[in-house]
Formats: structure tokens, sequence, C-alpha cells
């Protein structure tokens, strides 16, 4: 939760001197109209301060807008300026501005300490306050987006950052499949405190998984796995599988548990990724024999490749058009 809030990914690169913050609850920028209706509905407003360079054009923070509107943002705004001109009383420009009711050039020491994460911005620089308004996860994940691009200027390359991602949640709300789903597998146990609320907060619950990150690449990843049976099954319940179908797929599972089990779990680590960092590579398909295409065909083999009628009817399989 706190890398999502703060760097709009659980895959953070703690390389980048930029933090996103939550303007929609700062009620000391007094908000206007439009985002004190949308923060009560439900709706958040995060911001991102940047350095103020060629690239964010008016024609890029444009299309910044049109992004956004096609992700499902309510609103991408921006402000630009810089510290010294308004407290010399000269004017921010930019539309984000006309959201808060008294502009925001008094608050401009807050939103930098709030935004930068080194606390080292001068205030002679220019600089551009972005911000995105609508559902919490689609903000964040936007602005976290745009740190990282924008972010890559500024990284030392040569620079080891690494951290844990801990306290995963275990469900989501999926859109596409319109139930809830495991973020990271159906066997990975809940916090303890969390299992007696599984019933009700299911979306609440934080995992026992953890992801071991790399300026910003997952290098391995894992949990503490489910050892008990009781709460094997309410997980199989909560995600939409009967006793029945439970026990079709898992009864091997379900009695092994039944039968006792220790608690166990563990981590796997990518190390073609490792090797990728280690060898100063942007691509993991630089260090890897023979890698596929994007397009997943393998151009030592040729494959995928067409299948002989004699081979389909071997296997018992029929392809459809």
């Amino acid at each position: 939760e706190q890398a999502m809030k703060l760097y709009g990914t659980d895959r953070p690169d703690l390389r980048i001197p930029y933090n996103l913050f939550d303007i929609g609850s700062l009620s000391e920028l007094d908000p206007g109209e439009l985002v004190v209706q949308k923060v009560g509905e439900g709706k958040s407003m995060y911001g991102l301060l940047l350095p103020l360079d060629e690239t964010m054009s008016r024609k890029a923070l444009d299309g910044y807008s049109s992004q956004g509107k096609e992700e499902g943002l309510e609103l991408f705004t921006w402000l630009k300026g810089s510290f010294v001109a308004a407290k010399d009383g000269n004017a921010l420009s930019g539309p984000m501005g006309k959201l808060f009711r008294h502009g925001l050039d008094k608050h401009l020491d807050l939103l930098f300490r709030l935004g930068a994460s080194n606390g080292s911005w001068s205030e002679e620089k220019q600089f551009i306050l972005c911000a995105a308004l609508g559902e919490e996860k689609k903000v964040l994940s936007f602005l976290g987006r745009l740190r990282t691009e924008k972010g890559q200027k500024v990284v030392k390359k040569d620079e080891m950052r690494f951290c844990w991602i801990v306290d995963f949640p275990l469900f989501e709300w999926s859109d596409e499949e319109e139930r809830i789903v495991s973020v990271h597998h159906p066997f990975t146990s809940p916090k303890e405190d969390d299992v007696a609320k599984m019933e009700e907060q299911y979306l609440n619950i934080k995992s026992r998984s953890y992801d071991f990150v790399l300026n910003g690449i997952e290098l391995g990843g894992g949990s503490i796995r489910i050892h008990q049976r009781e709460v094997q099954e309410k997980v199989f319940r909560l995600l939409g599988l009967s006793p029945a179908e439970a026990k079709r797929k898992f009864g091997f599972l379900l009695d092994a548990l039944q039968y006792g089990a220790p608690p166990h779990g563990g981590i796997a680590f990518g190390l073609d990724r490792i090797v990728m960092m280690l060898q100063g590579k942007e691509s993991i398909r630089d260090v890897i024999p023979f890698p596929k295409t994007s397009s997943g065909l393998s151009p030592l083999s040729g494959a995928p490749d067409s299948i002989s009628e004699e081979q389909l009817k071997e296997l018992g399989l029929q392809v459809r058009k």
C-alpha cells in the first residue's frame, strides 16, 4: 500500500527522487467544488512534482490528458512555474490552479516537501506539477508510469536500490472477470490477524507474500503458503469454487492439509533477470541464449509451426479456426 501510494507501482525504482502525494486530502489547499465533490464520491486526486524540461510541452501534456481519459481518469491537469517566481508574486501558469479557490502559489513549500523524496530541489528550478483525478487505482497507476518514465533521466545507472515489497492484498476485483481473484495464487496464506475477517472484508485482507525489487525490476518473489484446510477452503469459496469443484480439482491438497502440514513457504529468484542487471542490459532478451520475439516466435527453431493431421489425431486435438 505504501509503495502504490508513493510510487504508483509495486516494483518501484527508488533511485528516482520523486513521490506521488495525495492532493485531495489536503484541506489547507482549499479545493474548489469539483475536487470536493469528486473526493466526496470516493475519488482520489494525486500529484507528481517534476523538473520542467523540453519534453513537457503543451502538446505532450495534452497527450497525457487524452491518454488519461482513455484509461478512465476523470481529469489530468498541471501547473508550471518556479518556487522563486511564485514567491515574488509572479503567477504560476496552467489549468490546475483553477481547481483551488485561492490558487496554489502560497502552498508551494508544502507541495515541494511532499513531492520531492530527497529534498534536493533548488528554489530557482522550473517545475511542473502534474495531477490526476479519478479512481485511486487508475490515478496511482497512471502517475506511477509517468514518474518512472521521467525519472529515468535523473537516475544514476550504477546505483543499486533494493527493497522488499510486503503485505500484498490477498484478493483483488477483476473488472474483466467480474469477480474477485487472487493477487498471487490461491494458496497464499493470509496474515494471521486477517483470517477472522475473510468472510466480510475480503478486499482488505493482506497476504504473507513478498517481492524482492532492485531499481524497478522484480528479481524474485514468494509467499508463505496456507497450511490449514479450513483456511484453504475459505479461500476457494471466496474465489467462487463450490465444495464439489474444490474437492474435484484440489481434493489431494485438502486431504494433505487435513492430515497435517507444517507452516511452509519459499521464494524464487529470476536468474536471467539477475544476470541482466549484472550485465547492465536493458532487456532480458539480451542475456537469454535463444530468446523469443515479443510475439512469442522462436527465430532459432521457427516455433510455433503448423501441425500435421496425423499429429493432431495422435494427440486427440482439433484445431478450430
